[in-house]
Parts: structure tokens; C-alpha cells; sequence
């Protein structure tokens, strides 16, 4: 075959796909783009005002509370967490979330504060109000809404000077978009291996990109986890 480009290798065909993914979700974004707020980015030091009322956040119950510790099997090899069916179909394994432990939660959330897949707002952000943005990802390691006091929280606890210096709200309304295709993890001994692969596009007619990535983390005493190795491929945007 001559005159086009037909990825080769198993590095170049999983990067194309990816890259599908993204134009997959440009697509999406056009059909579905409402006029609602594009995007906004939080501090995650900043205070924002609390939930009103009328939202009740989304939730994941403790693991504890949901599954017998017994009956979960180690993640001491590459466990898959997250991953996109199809072009715009989020699936979150809710069988490995109610196995995580504590430390484990908190490093697969990580990434959480960074890229945002598929969320819509659970309600507008108002003249008086931020709003509330729900996310997949985010809602079913129990978090809440996206960026919001419970999310940030978890993130402030757990990672002190290594937590991320901002906390991404992009609703899949917007244009421009960083998107989250696939998530595994692993745990031996006390470290936990965190590995994700994901997309963006500017929007339908756009520029496309992918990258993975490899985030390395370690406790340092109770409830505290040191972000001890980050390593990047493809065309990470340099915000992460």
C-alpha cells in the first residue's frame, strides 16, 4: 500500500487509538455543546463556598462498608480501573473501587484533579454560584463533585506539597478538551504504580494529541503519600 500512513507498531497503533478517542470526542462534544460554562480551573488551596442545598453530591461508599476485605484479590499486577467504550462511554470497575484500600484511592485520585472525562453539570454554575460539576471518575472513588470541598480535601490530606497546583473543571460541553482513555494501577509492597493513558483535541476540525503517563507513589506516615516518580510520553500538555 502506498500514499497512506497505516500505523505499525503496537506503541503507534495503541497511540492511534487514542488519538480516534479524541477525535471520538470531539465529535461528542460537538453534538452535545449546550452553551453551558466551557471550563474553569480552581486553586486547589482556594475555598470555594459550600454545595447549596438543592445538590446532593454523588458518593461512593467506603470499601469497608461495601465488600468483605477477604474477598478482594491484591493489586499487586497491573489492575484496570477506568477505561472508554466505544467513543464516549465511561466505565468505571466498581469491583476494584470497593477493593481499594485507602492509600490505593488516593493515588489513582490523583489523576483525578488533572484530567476530567465526560462530566456534566449536575447544576449550572449561576452569577452567585460556581455550581456542580459531576464527573464519572471522580464520583465513583467517592469524592463528590468535581474540585469541590470533599475532592480537594482528600487531595490537601494525602499529598500536602506533591498535590497538583490546580484541580481541572472542563464539563464534555467544552470545545477544547484533556480526556482520560484508560486508567491502571498496581500496588507492591507499600507502593502504588499508577498508569493512564489519555487524549485531547481543540475541538471538531481540530488538532489532536495523546500522551501516557506513570505516576510512582510512596506513604510517608499516616494518611500521607509522596508523588516519588512522574514520567510522561507523547505530547503531555505542560500544564500537568
Amino acid at each position: 500500500m502506498t500514499g497512506a500512513w497505516a500505523p505499525r507498531t503496537a506503541v503507534e497503533r495503541r497511540r492511534f487509538a487514542i488519538l480516534v478517542t479524541a477525535a471520538c470526542v470531539a465529535a461528542c462534544t460537538r453534538e452535545r455543546s449546550s452553551g453551558a460554562p466551557a471550563q474553569t480551573s480552581i486553586p486547589i488551596q482556594s475555598s470555594i463556598s459550600a454545595p447549596q442545598p438543592s445538590a446532593t453530591p454523588p458518593s461512593a461508599p467506603a470499601p469497608s462498608a461495601t465488600v468483605d476485605a477477604s474477598s478482594c484479590t491484591p493489586h499487586d499486577r497491573p489492575t484496570k480501573l477506568y477505561w472508554t467504550e466505544g467513543c464516549c462511554t465511561p466505565v468505571v470497575a466498581k469491583d476494584v473501587v470497593a477493593c481499594l484500600s485507602e492509600a490505593e484511592r488516593a493515588a489513582v485520585g490523583y489523576v483525578s484533579a488533572e484530567l476530567v472525562s465526560h462530566c456534566e453539570w449536575a447544576e449550572l454554575p449561576t452569577d452567585d454560584a460556581r455550581g456542580h460539576l459531576d464527573c464519572p471518575y471522580t464520583s465513583a472513588l467517592g469524592f463528590g463533585y468535581q474540585c469541590e470541598d470533599k475532592h480537594r480535601e482528600l487531595l490537601r490530606r494525602w499529598f500536602q506539597e506533591d498535590m497538583p497546583s490546580r484541580c481541572s473543571q472542563k464539563p464534555d460541553t467544552a470545545y477544547q478538551q484533556e480526556v482520560l482513555v484508560e486508567l491502571t494501577f498496581s500496588t507492591v509492597g507499600t507502593r502504588t504504580t499508577v498508569d493512564y493513558e489519555a487524549a485531547g483535541t481543540t475541538g471538531p476540525g481540530g488538532k489532536s494529541w495523546a500522551w501516557t503517563e506513570t505516576l510512582v507513589f510512596e506513604p510517608r506516615g499516616i494518611e500521607r503519600m509522596k508523588l516519588v516518580r512522574r514520567t510522561a510520553k507523547g505530547n503531555r500538555p505542560k500544564e500537568y
